[in-house]
């Protein structure tokens, strides 16, 4: 099952945010070694866990959480444009339209260099995710290794610069995609996906 999670329902997840951030701990700060120092108690939030930023969470059937994902309005305080622009060669995309993902990640273990099984649905709920909150591209960084997978799922994308290498030594890139019922339609038939998998509650729109 994958929930989106936004300001608007937020107050009826809050244990699983909890559960999220100390997952997003463990994985990035204690797993991965990544120097964040916004990270303290356990708990993995920076300036971007703001009050518009959106979650998209798989959990399996015991409410366990599986993996997630952020969303940030570029309109408002994000990655790619606070912390990571030098990715881009010349302005940021932002606006009311383009929202960012960020934090991406599975606890199930995987690997190879590939989406795990996760963080590929999830892929699928974040085209879903992404028409319901009004989006028409998404901006990421994401690792060269990983980069080919990204272009290979489906949906439109585009590299917004060249390569750099980060601070823990891998090569990323910046870049956007293209969130559209074809898009979406696409996925999911790369993905051998036939029917929504994301639940909003209180939501008042459908995916197509």
């Amino acid at each position: 099952m994958i929930e989106l999670i936004t300001k608007y329902n937020i107050d009826y997840y809050r244990a699983e945010i909890e559960q999220m951030f100390r997952l997003r701990y463990q994985i990035f700060v204690e797993d991965k070694g990544w120097n964040l120092p916004m990270a303290k108690n356990g708990l993995e939030i920076d300036q971007f866990d703001h009050e518009d930023a959106a979650y998209l969470i798989a959990f399996d059937d015991n409410r366990e959480i599986l993996g997630s994902i952020r969303f940030t309005p570029t309109d408002k305080p994000n990655m790619l444009s606070d912390v990571f622009s030098y990715l881009v060669e010349g302005e940021v995309p932002t606006g009311p339209m383009i929202w960012e993902t960020s934090r991406g990640f599975s606890t199930v273990k995987h690997k190879h260099e590939t989406l795990s099984p996760v963080l590929s649905t999830l892929m699928v709920g974040m085209v879903e995710a992404g028409l319901l909150l009004g989006a028409n591209k998404m901006n990421f960084i994401v690792g060269t290794k990983l980069y080919p997978t990204f272009l290979n799922a489906g949906w439109g994308v585009t590299p917004l610069g060249f390569p750099h290498i980060d601070e823990n030594g891998d090569e990323i890139l910046a870049a956007s995609l293209k969130i559209d019922s074809l898009a979406l339609h696409n996925v999911r038939r790369v993905r051998n996906i036939k029917l929504p998998l994301l639940r909003y509650n209180n939501f008042e729109k459908d995916v197509a």
